[in-house]
């Protein structure tokens, strides 16, 4: 996932791989109904809506932020959310 903000951009590992094929550009999500497809779909739409709520936050506290600050605090997230499932 690519996320950008102040015309600043950093990669956001999602922890999916699809081939090219397989990747619908306009809709910004795997084609097809497979069950694959939907759990890939689900987790990218999960991930964009953490990316809103931290920025939502992140304003909403008054905190100075960046493309970096954002990318490391979904970072803790997801690492927190991984280590709540195992």
């Amino acid at each position: 996932m690519k996320l950008y903000f102040n015309n600043k951009g950093v990669r956001i590992s999602t922890g999916h791989y699809i081939h090219a094929r397989d990747w619908d550009k306009k809709k910004r999500k795997m084609k097809g109904s497979s069950d694959e497809a939907l759990a890939i779909n689900e987790s990218l739409n999960a991930l964009r809506a953490q990316v809103i709520i931290t920025v939502n936050k992140l304003v909403l506290d008054g905190v100075p932020f960046n493309v970096h600050t954002i990318k490391d605090r979904l970072s803790g997230k997801l690492l927190s959310i991984a280590s709540f499932y195992l």
